[in-house]
Parts: structure tokens; C-alpha cells; sequence
């Protein structure tokens, strides 16, 4: 900020100098923090607005995920050019926060993704999952957290009382100016390059796979099989009665098919490993869990909610306590579906069907991964040996 009163008015050129009151005549609203930042986040939201319709065509012209993966590598170049913008450097401001709105326009297109995700996820297992999809995506969305550590290298806050005219403004020291240089250009530059290198592997590239995904499970509900949309592998659906819903849901929770198959052979030793497995998974979590109360009870008694450095530790702790509360229910789901496998022990010829889904899930991704012109002549060969038509390719070897 700066409040010199021979300074032209407007966003220009603002150097560090003295606090000035609002409405007198070396008040300068183009160099005051509060405005400044209305005026980026204005320029975010309006360039996003406007942004959505061109990354709507782009998609609708070279596919939806083509310009999804592109968008993850225009957040990384637009994310590092924080880094060019110095103090008091308003213009460049508005405009990176502009760039970074356009590249946020297109954050509808991983909506657009995941519903694709969700019909092939219908192909292969017959149901649909939609809300743990989509609570997912909203989980990962909550980067902000990376911003508590400002408060950990000592950083005052930007908003504070109206200061006499000629006071000295508070400025940040070095190490929050880097915190904050790492944390908004930095972290969103790593993992936008991350998803970028994953999003080139992902495997639903073009419409046409996508509209053969809903005529397949058009053909599933119909009792007939259908070619995956990515190896052209046959496909049939393995149905299962309704009254076998919970031994289903119970073997769900093992996700691992060499478990299984050992199960469905009458062997006891895959079983009990899980089941040491699930309960060291529960031992640890509860840890976790303990360590997180305690550090909350310390930080309350202590009142370190409210004093400088400690202002993150809510944070950290509500994220670790979530963490831990999410891990508890999956280990305990775990454990309780191998308690009542071990009580119920469902029929040899359900535990031999589910099995049989399960390879032939593996065998789809296992022909996903072979060159294109080998998936014709792999679903053909299976067709021949079976002699029935059948939808199964050979079965994988168990550690598949």
C-alpha cells in the first residue's frame, strides 16, 4: 500500500509508504489491500463466467477428456505466474487472477468426467455408485487447508483497525511472503502436474466410448452381453437374487481376488491373514484417533486456538480427526465382513460366482492394457474355446 498524495489515482504503480484515511486526500483506493483483493476476485469469478462457454465448445470439438486433461496442464503454467507478480504490482495481479479464472471455468468438465466414470463403473458391476463418486470429488476440492501454515511463520492479518493518518502499515514478514509464494503457485502447480500425468492414462477418451457404455448397459439390464467400451472385450454382467444383498455387501469389503479364490477352495489361510491384516489397520487408526484427541484437549487447555503461532492447530486437528474417523469406519466395515464371513461362510457355488465376477473384471482391464488390435482377436478366441458364447475371457492367475 501506499498513501502519497502526489501519486495519480487509480491502479498504478503503489509503493510501501504511509497508511492514509479512507475519503482524505492522499487516500489512494487502487493501492489498499481490501480493494485490490475485490477487485482479483472479481476478475477470477468474471473471467470464469465468461471462460464456461469456450470450454464448452472445446469439448463438444475435440472431446471432453482430451480438453479435461489440458485443463490440468493450463492450471500449472497459470498457477507459476504468481510467482513474476512483486508487492504493489496491481495490473499483473488482475491479470493472473483473470488467467487463473478462465482456467477455473472449465472445473464443470470433471463433472461431465465422472458421469462417464460412473456408466462404465454400471457396465462392469451391474449397480450404480454415484454418491461415493461424487462425495469424493468434493472431498479432494478442499485445498485451502495448505493456507494454515501462513500462521505457523507468523503472519498478521490484513484487516485490522482503521490506523491514524501517517501510521506505518504492517507488513508480512519474509517467511510468510514465502509461505504464501510456495503455497499458491507451488502446491497447485505440483499436483496440477500430477493430474495431468494421470489424466493422460484415462482410459475413456472419446464419446464413442461413452455411448457404447450406456448401449451395453442397456444390453446388461436386458440379459444379454455387451463389448467393453475400452478392450471391445465381451461382457456379460453376473447376476446375483436379491436375497443375497448382504453376503454381497460383506464381500465387497474384500477387494483382493486371490482372497477369494483361496476362500472358494476351502482354504483357511488367505482368511486368517486378512483378517490379522484388518485388525492391525484397526489398532492403528484408533491410535491415531488418540493422538488427535489428545492434542486437541492440550491445545484447548493451553489456548492455543487463539494465540500466534498455534492459530492452525484447529485445522490440522479437525483434518487429522476425519481422517482417522474415515479410516476407523473402513477398518471396522472390514473387520466386522470378515467376522461374518467366518460365521455365515456363504454357499461354495455363490463364492465361486463372485469370484467369476471378479476375473472377469480383471480379465476387461487386464485386455484394457493390450495393444488395440489384439482385443478383437482375444474376445473371439475366448468366444471359440468356451463354445457357449460365453462373455469370460481365460482366468487370470490369482495374483492378478
Amino acid at each position: 500500500e501506499v498513501q502519497h498524495g502526489e501519486d495519480a489515482a487509480g491502479f498504478g504503480e503503489c509503493n510501501y509508504g504511509a497508511r492514509a484515511r479512507p475519503f482524505s486526500s492522499a487516500y489512494k483506493p487502487g493501492c489498499n489491500s481490501a480493494s485490490v483483493l475485490a477487485f482479483c476476485v472479481g476478475a477470477w469469478v468474471l473471467a470464469a463466467a465468461l471462460a464456461s462457454p469456450l470450454w464448452w465448445c472445446a469439448a463438444a470439438r475435440w472431446g471432453q477428456a482430451p480438453v479435461w486433461t489440458c485443463s490440468s496442464l493450463f492450471t500449472a503454467v497459470a498457477s507459476l505466474l504468481f510467482l513474476i507478480t512483486g508487492p504493489s504490482q496491481t495490473i499483473p495481479a488482475l491479470f493472473i487472477f483473470a488467467l487463473n479464472g478462465v482456467v477455473a471455468g472449465g472445473a464443470f468438465l470433471s463433472d461431465v468426467v465422472l458421469a462417464d466414470i460412473i456408466d462404465y463403473d454400471e457396465f462392469l458391476k451391474g449397480s450404480r455408485i454415484d454418491a461415493m463418486y461424487t462425495t469424493f470429488l468434493q472431498l479432494v476440492q478442499k485445498a485451502a487447508l495448505f493456507l494454515m501454515l501462513t500462521a505457523v511463520t507468523g503472519a498478521v492479518g490484513a484487516m485490522v483497525v482503521l490506523h491514524a493518518e501517517g501510521s506505518p502499515i504492517r507488513l508480512q514478514s519474509s517467511a510468510v511472503l514465502w509461505t504464501i509464494r510456495c503455497m499458491m503457485p507451488l502446491v497447485p502447480w505440483f499436483f496440477a502436474t500430477i493430474a495431468y500425468v494421470l489424466k493422460r492414462s484415462h482410459p475413456l477418451r472419446s464419446p464413442e466410448q461413452a455411448r457404447l457404455a450406456a448401449e451395453g448397459i442397456r444390453a446388461h439390464r436386458a440379459g444379454a452381453e455387451a463389448g467393453d467400451p475400452i478392450s471391445g472385450v465381451p461382457y456379460k454382467v453376473v447376476g446375483f437374487s436379491a436375497d443375497r444383498s448382504s453376503i454381497l455387501s460383506i464381500l465387497a469389503q474384500m477387494a483382493r481376488v486371490a482372497v477369494l479364490e483361496e476362500m472358494s477352495e476351502g482354504s483357511d489361510g488367505a482368511y486368517v491373514a486378512e483378517a490379522r491384516w484388518n485388525r492391525f489397520e484397526l489398532v492403528m487408526v484408533v491410535l491415531c484417533l488418540a493422538v488427535n484427541t489428545t492434542c486437541f484437549c492440550l491445545a484447548f487447555h493451553n489456548g492455543h486456538f487463539v494465540k500466534q503461532p498455534w492459530t492452525w492447530s484447529p485445522a490440522l486437528i479437525a483434518l487429522g480427526t476425519g481422517l482417522s474417523f474415515l479410516g476407523l469406519v473402513v477398518s471396522a466395515s472390514k473387520l466386522f465382513a470378515i467376522e461374518m464371513f467366518r460365521l455365515t461362510h456363504p454357499p461354495a457355488a455363490l463364492l465361486a460366482k463372485v469370484v467369476e465376477h471378479r476375473q472377469a473384471i480383471a480379465a476387461i482391464q487386464a485386455g484394457a492394457a493390450k495393444p488395440p488390435a489384439d482385443h478383437a482377436a482375444g474376445g473371439r478366441q475366448t468366444r471359440d474355446e468356451d463354445g457357449r458364447g460365453s462373455s469370460r475371457r481365460p482366468s487370470p492367475r490369482p495374483s492378478s
